[in-house]
């Protein structure tokens, strides 16, 4: 349960901290596949990382949840339909 939410958590750092990350989007459709390339922290060797933008909302939902567990604040009720 925890690993996908600490591996999106590791990303983002790892992300945030790169030296150096090229971006590329396919295109600009609900679908659209965006395209990282970052060296992770201590490596010279670049990665690409490519995500929907599905993918990305769900992660950052994923980060947002477990970092509110962490300071013991309860996210509110999801909304069948909703946002």
């Amino acid at each position: 349960m925890y690993k996908p939410i600490l591996a999106a958590l590791a990303c983002a750092l790892a992300a945030a901290c790169a030296a150096t990350s090229e971006t590329q989007t396919a295109s600009s459709t609900a679908n659209d596949v965006r395209c990282v390339k970052q060296a992770p922290t201590g490596s010279h060797i670049a990665k690409n990382d490519c995500r929907t933008a599905a993918q990305r909302e769900q992660d950052r939902k994923e980060a947002e949840e477990y970092l509110q567990r962490q300071r013991g604040v309860t996210p509110p009720p999801q909304v069948p339909g909703g946002n």
